[in-house]
């Protein structure tokens, strides 16, 4: 049996993470979890989960009414209560959920003691990339990853000899608006931006589909994860989203994951240690119209500039990509709370990375402190041209 801390237990891949866990009894204990502001679902989960005794709250002010309400269960609260949530309960993996640069510092907690983790933050490796892969080796851990791009290039590179390997290629959807050009992208609405025309995400992963800044992201996650240059990992557009990822072969042959769009898969393959099981809630048989027109185009660079600014970052390193990651969130945030135009959403990033005084080997405080520099900046920004 596996014991788990599912960090993120409220969100879409937490919830989806709880699927899994739930459909394999006796295979994996919930020891913790943590549930942010959505308090009201913790009697659901401990119904299910009677072996949880940690959870960690967003608010500290809840933690005493929650105390008295659950006596057998240990509360903590804020960011700190994430890592104290890892110290409290001995676990073999932690499940990272979460959203945001909040994911940094667990996840290098998690490895640099030892502990396993299945990681579906990718703000994580953004920022933090460097830092995660020396934590890695220093608690001789293991990291599994959850996007359904990675596990899909997991699997494909598991069996090829990484000098026959030319290229790893990342697909995207594009988003519900890839076919607008950038003058159309002012008069796009929330509504518009959150339609995704193939996944189901909560709503800050959906709108970086539609910018691409996902994918960008997604880029530097398989630079850390498989050792490739940036320069050897592409991305190209698939519609329908049936192809997670290739690769490429010196001799030009392209190898495929092809599949259904559902996360329960790639969860279920991080959960199990890279081995592939059969959800049992989970009915698909590929056929030639479950699987349509397997459409692949080239990405226009100038509509999306994020994937350039992505590449950017990680090129010169340091600090600079905990500017694109701490810009883009609250460049996001403001669309969403329609205080930005979606096609301003690049600008700010760009603005606040180019005037940016980068750290070339930054600490965790290093990043912490510039996350926070950028994020003040980016608000001051968005203010200023609201005027």
């Amino acid at each position: 049996m596996t014991t788990l801390c599912l960090l993120g237990a409220s969100g879409s891949i937490g919830k989806q993470t709880l699927d899994v866990i739930e459909a394999f009894p006796g295979r994996f204990s919930l020891k913790s979890f943590s549930v942010g502001d959505r308090i009201h679902l913790i009697d659901g989960i401990l119904s299910r989960h009677p072996e949880v005794t940690a959870i960690t709250v967003k608010d500290a002010a809840l933690v005493e009414a929650l105390k008295q309400k659950y006596p057998q269960i240990a509360f903590f609260s804020g960011d700190d209560g994430l890592i104290e949530l890892l110290k409290h309960v001995p676990v073999a993996m932690v499940v990272n959920a979460l959203v945001g640069f909040v994911g940094l510092a667990p996840t290098l907690y998690a490895l640099k003691h030892g502990l396993d983790v299945a990681l579906a933050n990718k703000e994580a490796l953004v920022v933090g990339g460097p830092l995660v892969k020396a934590a890695q080796e220093e608690g001789h851990s293991q990291l599994y990853p959850i996007d359904s791009e990675h596990v899909a290039l997991d699997k494909l590179l598991a069996h090829e000899k990484r000098q026959a390997v030319r290229q790893l290629i990342l697909t995207a959807s594009g988003g519900p608006l890839y076919r607008l050009g950038r003058e159309e992208l002012k008069h796009v609405t929330i509504e518009q931006a959150l339609a995704h025309p193939t996944w189901s995400m909560g709503p800050k992963i959906t709108i970086d589909s539609a910018t691409m800044m996902n994918k960008g992201f997604e880029i530097i996650e398989a630079h850390y994860l498989f050792d490739f240059p940036i320069k050897d990992i592409e991305v190209w557009i698939h519609p329908t989203s049936k192809i997670h990822s290739m690769i490429q072969m010196v001799d030009g042959t392209l190898l495929a994951d092809v599949g259904l769009n559902n996360m329960h898969i790639p969860i279920a393959y991080a959960l199990f240690k890279r081995k592939r099981v059969c959800l049992p809630f989970l009915k698909y048989e590929p056929t030639p119209e479950t699987l349509g027109l397997l459409e692949l185009r080239r990405v226009a660079p100038e509509r999306f500039p994020a994937l350039a600014l992505a590449r950017e970052a990680v090129a010169v390193g340091g600090t600079l990509p905990a500017v694109l990651n701490a810009a883009n969130e609250v460049a996001v945030q403001a669309f969403l709370k329609s205080e930005l135009r979606f096609d301003q959403i690049e600008a700010v990033v760009e603005t606040l990375m180019h005037g940016h005084n980068v750290i070339l080997k930054p600490t965790l405080d290093d990043l912490i402190r510039t996350d926070y520099w950028a994020r003040s900046r980016a608000r001051q920004l968005i203010k200023e041209w609201q005027v």
